[in-house]
């Protein structure tokens, strides 16, 4: 069996290289361990942007299509069988397990909470309705797919003259999931640790302790202060590497 860690590095407001200088250590250190390619994407190849004649819908303008080029991953599955796609703002502990030995019938993601309903009524206005998909809906800078999931990264079908609501990329990612009826399962956050505004991701103890730790929000508010994403990342990369009898059980 043959995989990859696929990481998307391409500037969309921050420094995507800075980032990835940054959390390459535990990168490498994974795919050592897991027997696993290190895949980065840093050059745009399905240039969405260049494709819209329509530029004044609400978003146009704030959001930056290359958050797409994700999507290469598509072409990914004719040489590996599994890919474990994610986002450069991101740190994996040096004691998460080898996710590759899962079973490949489901797509692996962590739901966000609380839902996005709003987000699940705008993309389904937009691309069609899905029965029975209401409000569950998964971030997608973590997700573990399978060769057999191949085609929720196709966006050839998708007309980027709409909307897509707020989050668009990943607004289009858990409508195909769901469209194409792939089995998912919900990792929880030890998969992918998002700061979701409980105040959770700002306790350091906590946020450790999970197996891929995702700095998505671009400043914390820390009782020291403000704390930008990537002096965060930098943060946790340097606990890592000075703590190798770290213990990571949950607190």
């Amino acid at each position: 069996m043959k995989c990859a860690v696929v990481v998307t590095a391409i500037t969309d407001g921050f420094d995507a290289k800075t980032m990835l200088d940054i959390t390459k250590p535990s990168l490498e250190k994974y795919c050592d361990r897991t027997k696993s390619d290190l895949i980065i994407i840093n050059e745009p190849k399905l240039n969405i942007a260049d494709n819209i004649e329509v530029k004044k819908h609400l978003y146009y303008g704030k959001y930056n299509y290359l958050r797409f080029e994700k999507n290469q991953v598509y072409d990914l599955f004719e040489i590996y069988d599994k890919v474990l796609r994610l986002d450069v703002d991101l740190v994996i502990n040096p004691y998460a397990p080898n996710y590759f030995e899962l079973e490949d019938y489901f797509l692996y993601i962590t739901e966000e909470e609380p839902n996005r309903s709003d987000e699940v009524k705008s993309i389904k206005r937009d691309l069609g309705e899905v029965e029975g998909w209401n409000k569950t809906y998964f971030n997608s800078g973590v997700v573990l797919a399978s060769k057999r999931h191949k085609e929720v990264f196709n966006i050839a079908d998708i007309d980027f003259n709409l909307e897509l609501g707020m989050f668009k990329e990943q607004n289009v990612l858990n409508w195909k999931v769901r469209k194409l009826n792939i089995a998912t399962k919900n990792l929880g956050r030890n998969f992918n640790f998002i700061n979701d505004g409980t105040g959770a991701f700002l306790n350091e103890k906590i946020r450790r302790k999970a197996d891929i730790i995702h700095h998505n929000i671009p400043i914390m508010q820390t009782k020291e202060g403000s704390l930008g994403k990537i002096d965060s990342m930098k943060k946790d990369i340097n606990y890592f590497l000075s703590e190798p009898k770290y213990n990571r059980k949950l607190i």
